[in-house]
Formats: C-alpha cells, sequence, structure tokens
C-alpha cells in the first residue's frame, strides 16, 4: 500500500509520522512539505535541535526509516502544486499544510485519480482539532461543496490549517494541538486501510472545542453547484518503463483527427520571451506549474517566460508540429507521474500517467 503526506513536517503532519510508520501497513511513504525547520519550530513540531536547518521532508523520511527500516520513502522538496501528479496516486492522501490553496489542490486531484484523502488542522486560539474525510464516489461531497465566495477570495492566503478561518495566526501552535490532531487523522486512517469504510468519517468533519471540552460532528452534501462539476475520477492507463521511447504521435495513433491533446497542471506555450533582453524563441514548449519561466534565456542571466495570451490548457492533434509529436516524451520535458490526456467529441476521454523514464 502507498501513502502520501501534503505538510509531512509541520505542526501536524511531523507528528502523523511516528503513527505511519508503527501501523506496518504501507510499503510506501511519500512525503511532501517544501519548508526547512527553524528554530522557532521547537516548540511546536516533532523535531530535535540537531534537525533545525534541514529540509522537512528529509527529516521526517529519516524519522520514517529508523521505524520501519524496509519502508519506501519518498521525498518532495516542493509545494504540493508543483509536483506531478501522479505522486499523489496512493491508497491514501493524508492533508495537514498551511494553505487553502494546497487544500484545493489535494482535493481536485484526489477526485480525477480516485484517491480518498483525510485532512486535519488545528487553531491554536481558540484550541480547535479539526479532521475531515473526503471519499471517491461521484455522489460524495468534495471539499469544494462546502466553499463559498469567501474561501475562493482567499485562496493565495496562508494559514495555520484551518480552512475556514481567514483569521488564523501563523504556524506556532502547540505541540499538543498537532499531536492530537495526528491521532485522529492516523485512527481514520487505519479504518480506511482496513476497509472499514462505513466506520469512517467520509463526508463529515469532527470538531473537538478544548477550550470548552465539547466535540462537533457535521455532514457536508454533494453541492450540484459545486465548482469542481465533475466528481468522477478519470481512468488511468499506466505509460510504464518504455515510456522514454514513446512519442506522442505513438499515444494519439488510430485516433479520430479532431482529437485535443493536454498535460494536465501544465500549459503549451508557443512564444517564450526573456523580459531582460528580449530574446523570443518560436515553438512548442510544456511550462512548469507553479513557475514563471520555463527556460534559460541563452543570451543573458534571464529567464524565457510564456505570457498568459501565449499559454493554452490544450492543443488540437492536427496542431502539433511533426517534430514534437516524433520526438520521445522525456525530451519534451514530461515528467515521471505527469498525465497525458486525449479527450474528443466522438470518443471517450482517455488518460495516461507516466511511469519512470528510464
Amino acid at each position: 500500500m502507498r501513502a502520501v503526506v501534503v505538510g509531512a513536517g509541520g505542526n501536524v503532519g511531523s507528528h502523523l509520522i511516528p503513527h505511519l510508520a508503527r501501523m506496518g501497513r504501507f510499503e510506501t511513504v511519500a512525503l511532501i512539505d517544501p519548508d526547512r525547520y527553524e528554530e522557532k519550530n521547537l516548540r511546536s513540531q516533532e523535531i530535535v535541535p540537531d534537525e533545525i536547518g534541514r529540509p522537512k521532508v528529509l527529516v521526517q523520511a529519516g524519522r520514517l526509516r529508523r521505524i520501519a527500516p524496509d519502508l519506501r520513502v519518498e521525498a518532495h522538496q516542493t509545494f504540493v502544486e508543483r509536483v506531478a501528479p501522479g505522486a499523489l496516486l496512493a491508497d491514501v492522501i493524508l492533508s495537514c499544510p498551511d494553505s487553502r490553496a494546497a487544500r484545493q489542490h489535494v482535493n481536485e486531484w484526489a477526485r480525477r485519480l480516485g484517491v480518498p484523502w483525510i485532512d486535519a488542522g488545528i487553531e491554536a486560539d481558540r484550541l480547535l482539532v479539526r479532521v475531515d474525510a473526503y471519499g471517491t464516489g461521484p455522489d460524495d461531497p468534495c471539499l469544494e461543496c462546502g466553499w463559498d465566495e469567501r474561501h475562493y477570495a482567499s485562496l493565495e492566503q496562508r494559514y495555520a490549517c484551518d480552512p475556514d478561518d481567514p483569521r488564523a495566526p501563523a504556524t506556532n501552535a502547540p505541540s499538543g494541538l498537532g499531536a492530537l490532531a495526528a491521532a485522529l487523522m492516523a485512527v481514520e486512517c487505519e479504518k480506511l486501510i482496513e476497509g472499514r469504510n462505513e466506520e469512517v468519517l467520509f463526508g463529515r468533519e469532527l470538531l473537538l472545542d478544548l477550550l470548552h471540552h465539547r466535540q462537533y460532528v457535521t455532514a457536508t452534501r454533494r453541492n450540484p453547484d459545486c465548482r469542481l462539476m465533475d466528481h468522477a475520477a478519470w481512468p488511468l492507463t499506466l505509460l510504464d518503463g518504455s515510456s522514454r521511447r514513446r512519442t506522442l504521435r505513438d499515444l494519439l495513433a488510430g485516433g479520430p483527427p479532431e482529437r485535443r491533446v493536454s498535460i494536465p497542471g501544465r500549459d503549451f506555450a508557443r512564444l517564450l520571451r526573456c523580459g531582460g533582453c528580449g530574446h523570443e524563441e518560436h515553438g512548442l514548449f510544456l511550462t512548469l506549474p507553479g513557475r514563471e519561466s520555463v527556460r534559460d534565456c541563452p543570451r543573458c542571466a534571464g529567464s524565457l517566460v510564456a505570457a498568459g495570451f501565449d499559454r493554452t490548457p490544450e492543443i488540437a492533434a492536427s496542431a502539433i508540429p511533426r517534430e514534437w509529436a516524433e520526438t520521445p516524451l522525456d525530451r519534451l520535458g514530461v515528467r515521471p507521474g505527469d498525465l497525458i490526456r486525449l479527450t474528443g467529441e466522438t470518443e471517450k476521454p482517455t488518460t495516461w500517467v507516466v511511469g519512470e523514464l528510464r
């Protein structure tokens, strides 16, 4: 089994890691977190002084291996929005990041990939601990089913893991709150991997108000007006290790001419421009999620950037240049874990997930 932990090194995530290692159920655990430990984290997170300054994912990867030496650990020191979607393919995603945008990203890809996920957070000032779980059925509510305009307006802000309170303070919560949230996540995770789905918090939220010693369980229904309109998972076809030799022409062979190609989470660009010297390159390029720069400028120390009007999320198969169509996927910049999606008016969409390019 495989688990993915988003926000693996924070107030909740760092306390969750030992629980996952001791479950003895997972063969692989993938850790995603962009940050390094700072001295202020000693108060709130499961670390020791010698670990200050180190990447959080590497510290927690070491902790996993010390407890479970046979466990395979993947460490991604980056924002979850920047990893290839296939990196989130798992039996369960455990989410405890510090931004609403990261949660929205997890929500969308968990839906697309058909992966159940458990989310947790705390609010230090009010001593609140929250845990939610989301199933994979098309009629199951998702995170955004309960959102309104206020949530979307504050997507770019980072919080202390409470997605419903825009006044939440920066992360520096008591260690005990994070440990409690992590323990509750671990219990829900064990129920899920044991197949006790009726007992998992799917479509519900557990909120502990420790200041007033109260517990609340609330339910969310599938919202027909949810902005994530399609809740169905995409059927996936794996491109295995031979992907290095595959080309877009191979994938498009035998299909209707009106097919369109997309690599979800990335854009195609037809023009790159350097803001420093003005150098331009025309062609077809793949952007990287969360990054303006596509490549370095060959004429100066600047970066080649694709402007918004030069980008498109999909391209007609008939418009793909021959050179591009016949170039192996890895040389086009396709990463392991990227998805390649083919859509057309006369057939069902096909989605490939790229394996290791070796």
